[in-house]
């Protein structure tokens, strides 16, 4: 039988989802270098109300990839 793949932890909203100050935090970047790397599309990052937002799933696989 085929192996389900492992679910990812359930977290909640506040701890998936984070702002721009909370992503320089999280990987120790300066906005200034945060905001580029964005705007380029060099991190996964989505724009909602007009805002910066970081899916702290979709960081950690960014970073396991680099």
């Amino acid at each position: 039988m085929a192996q389900r793949p492992k679910r990812l932890p359930r977290l909640p909203y506040n701890d998936i989802w984070m702002d721009m100050d909370g992503v320089c935090e999280y990987l120790k970047f300066s906005k200034e270098a945060a905001y580029k790397m964005a705007q380029r599309g060099t991190i996964p990052a989505h724009k909602l109300g007009g805002m910066w937002r970081f899916n702290r799933y979709e960081i950690d696989r960014w970073l396991k990839a680099q």
